[in-house]
Formats: C-alpha cells, sequence, structure tokens
C-alpha cells in the first residue's frame, strides 16, 4: 500500500477505536468497522475492515466471521492478522440459528480463527485489519454474521451490516426513457430564455 493509503487507513482504524470504545454496551461477538476510504490497488480496489471483540466476549480457535456477499473478488492476496486463515464460498459460512441475507451468486469470505484465546471481559479488543480487493470501487449494504464465545462459557453469534463492493446501479431502462424524454424539452426551454434575452 502507498504512503499516503498507510495514513488513511491508520486515521480510520483509530476513529474506529474510539467510536467501539464509546459506546458498545450490548454484548456482541465481534464487531466489523468499514475503513473508509477504501485503497486502490491498480485498476481494482482494497476492501479494508477493522475487527474487535466486544466486551464480554472471549475468542477461541474455530470461531469465526463471515462477510457476505463479496462482489468481484479478485485473485490479489486477501489479508489478514497472525492466527486467522479464510475460505471463499458461495453459501455460507453461517452461525445456526442466524438468518443473515446470502446471495448464492456472489461470493463471501469467512476468517477463521486458530490461535490462543482471547478475551475482553470488560472492554473491546481490537482484533486487527482483515482486506480483500474487488474490481469495483463502489460499496453496498451487506451482511456480516460472527460466532465467538462468551467469558462465561457460552457461545454468541451476531448478524451486523457492514459494506461491501457491488457494481453501480444502472437505471431501470423506464428512467431511462423518462430521461431521454426531459432532455428535448430542456433544451427547447433554454433556447427559449435565451432567445427572449437578446430579445429576438
Amino acid at each position: 500500500m502507498k504512503n499516503a493509503g498507510m495514513k488513511r487507513l491508520a486515521a480510520a482504524v483509530l476513529l474506529g477505536l474510539g467510536l467501539v470504545a464509546g459506546g458498545e454496551s450490548a454484548r456482541a461477538a465481534i464487531l466489523p468497522s468499514f475503513v473508509v476510504p477504501t485503497v486502490p490497488e491498480g485498476p481494482n480496489t482494497r476492501y479494508l475492515y477493522s475487527l474487535y471483540l466486544s466486551s464480554g466476549s472471549r475468542l477461541q480457535p474455530g470461531n469465526f466471521f463471515t462477510i457476505y456477499d463479496f462482489a468481484g473478488l479478485t485473485s490479489d492476496p486477501i489479508s489478514m492478522p497472525t492466527h486467522w486463515s479464510v475460505t471463499t464460498q458461495l453459501l455460507g459460512v453461517t452461525p445456526s440459528k442466524t438468518n443473515p441475507v446470502d446471495d448464492p451468486a456472489i461470493m463471501n469470505l469467512t476468517f477463521t480463527y486458530s490461535g490462543p484465546t482471547i478475551e475482553a471481559p470488560s472492554g473491546t479488543v481490537f482484533l486487527g485489519i482483515f482486506s480483500a480487493v474487488s474490481i469495483y470501487s463502489s460499496s453496498a449494504d451487506a451482511d456480516f454474521a460472527s460466532q465467538t464465545g462468551t467469558v462465561e462459557g457460552g457461545v454468541e453469534k451476531n448478524v451486523y451490516s457492514t459494506r461491501v463492493p457491488a457494481p453501480r446501479e444502472v437505471p431501470e431502462p423506464a428512467t431511462l426513457a423518462m430521461l431521454g424524454a426531459g432532455l428535448p424539452l430542456l433544451g427547447a426551454r433554454r433556447f427559449l430564455r435565451r432567445r427572449s434575452a437578446t430579445g429576438r
């Protein structure tokens, strides 16, 4: 990544840390924070996510999170901190008894933990930056789900919203037709205004 991109990334991470530490009181397993701006990578765009373990949660081997519908995924390396691995699939991996929106035609990213147990008994713990590259620079809302443990020994799961790459929306044919019909009228109005201003 270029220097400017790294500076923006560092600033966004600090902002994310402040936002999460400032008021996330509900139990929520792993919390995603989409890092904006994204970082251009050649003709493509790298999407960055900072991840946090919420207060009262425990991260242990086998715990995971999934970013759903990451459109336009390229073959560029997917980056993650030590002790994490990634798989890509069209459906899932989804925590049981949760119901995130999952388009079976768009790739999902699932990151699985294999390191030592991490606990967040009384405050949010920063887990690191995760990123992947897409051919799309535009983004849209999509679901994120995770499964971890609790400091009491239970299991907790969550579904949140995050941002993912998506193709730009193309106006529907009816909208384009209306726009096409309106342009000649707009041109005629400007022509008449110009005429009246010159006194012809």
